[in-house]
């Protein structure tokens, strides 16, 4: 089984998508108050550090599948920033080299070359959860339109697949006033404050 994602891919694209997103995220990371590292996201049972912890350890196992070791998962007493500016970082140069972004690999069963992981699963989720953490941050919550649009088209391709309690909810109906984002994120299962 191939990712749906882009058969050949682009690396320039995805490059580019991956830089955008990261350093949109950074960005909100570095204006997140210490006492909202606790506030509550839309991700049931994760507060902020929670969401971020998943983040750092989404790319721990995505740069893992370049050599098939096991991901250290994000410990307690991690600085989850400072995790976070490590892990991108190594992300980033690891999609730089030719010889890693197209190095075939293995995630969730499915097979693909590291860039489209990189730019399919790991953009939309990094891109979701930016959303997950300026809501529960207070924090303003533009994104990448983008990758908004190439998130949509990927996640509607995997369908309900996407659908778990550790996953993406039900989809949530959206009005004719709804956005590009708003719809991503209500398919997505994010109730959007101002829709209903």
């Amino acid at each position: 089984m191939t990712s749906p994602d882009l058969v050949f891919p682009d690396l320039d694209e995805i490059r580019g998508r991956y830089g955008r997103i990261a350093a949109d995220l950074d960005v909100r990371v570095g204006r997140v108050r210490r006492l909202d590292w606790n506030s509550v996201t839309p991700c049931s049972n994760w507060n902020s550090r929670d969401l971020m912890a998943h983040v750092v350890d989404t790319h721990r196992r995505v740069l893992a599948t370049l050599t098939g070791e096991p991901a250290d998962e994000v410990t307690d007493h991690e600085d989850v920033v400072e995790a976070w500016r490590a892990v991108t970082a190594e992300m980033s140069k690891a999609l730089a080299e030719d010889e890693k972004a197209l190095f075939p690999v293995r995630f969730f069963g499915s097979e693909s070359e590291f860039a489209n992981l990189v730019g399919g699963l790991l953009c939309s989720d990094t891109l979701i959860h930016t959303w997950d953490l300026c809501q529960a941050a207070g924090l303003e919550d533009t994104l990448d339109a983008a990758g908004v649009d190439h998130a949509m088209a990927l996640l509607t391709r995997f369908g309900e697949g996407i659908r778990s309690p550790d996953g993406f909810g039900p989809e949530i109906p959206a009005p004719a006033v709804a956005s590009a984002q708003d719809r991503l994120m209500l398919f997505a299962g994010r109730p959007v404050i101002g829709l209903d």
